[in-house]
């Protein structure tokens, strides 16, 4: 069928227009983070003088369990960021980060226990996970437990990280924070394996 004059004009003159705003106005596709290391760690050398350890799921605050970054604005609103995202569900990063550190200082997790030795158990409750502009705040409850379910000894730590502007950097910030974290729990988990009394470590100020 031929086209009239006019709706060849229209479509020549009107849709091609329209498209190529819509292609010019999509939306960038989103950034995506990870709370992981960029460069894996030495890891420490299997040996039977490591402790038997294994990180449990880690539980996060509802507030901050999305897909995307959630930033805390100076006026005590949110702002949900939907290009910048986590490259996996933010439980799960915390997850990896820490176990990523620990196996550097504790060795591969899952390994059966030495004669004498206890099967040690991770458990990290993220209490706060907030990132406001310039600075990122974690606070977790984390608890040590061997055998059964009670605790050997239960911390809540506290750690906050003044950084630069921008969404990297307080990824940055939040990275740090968990390297910090794991680094006490193994300190506290290899002294409470050898036998020798350990309290919670201090914060860092």
């Amino acid at each position: 069928m031929k086209m009239s004059g006019w709706l060849s004009a229209w479509l020549g003159a009107g849709v091609a227009p329209v498209l190529l705003l819509a292609a010019c106005s999509a939306p960038a596709p989103p950034n995506f983070h990870s709370l992981v290391p960029p460069v894996a760690g030495a890891r420490a050398a299997a040996s039977p003088a490591l402790p038997a350890w294994q990180l449990l799921p880690v539980s996060i605050p509802a507030q901050v369990d999305q897909p995307q970054l959630v930033v805390r604005r100076a006026d005590d609103t949110f702002a949900l960021f939907e290009q910048q995202r986590w490259i996996a569900p933010l439980n799960e990063e915390i997850r990896a980060a820490l176990g990523e550190h620990l196996t550097a200082t504790l060795g591969t997790p899952g390994a059966a226990p030495a004669a004498g030795r206890k099967d040690w158990r991770i458990a990290v409750d993220v209490q706060r996970f907030d990132s406001t502009p310039g600075r990122s705040t974690l606070v977790a409850l984390w608890a040590l437990l061997a055998g059964g379910d009670t605790p050997a000894l239960r911390c809540l730590s506290v750690y906050e990280q003044t950084v630069g502007a921008g969404i990297p950097a307080l990824v940055g910030g939040h990275r740090l924070a968990l390297e910090q974290l794991s680094a006490s729990i193994a300190q506290t988990l290899t002294a409470l394996d050898a036998g020798r009394a350990a309290g919670c470590p201090p914060s860092p100020p």
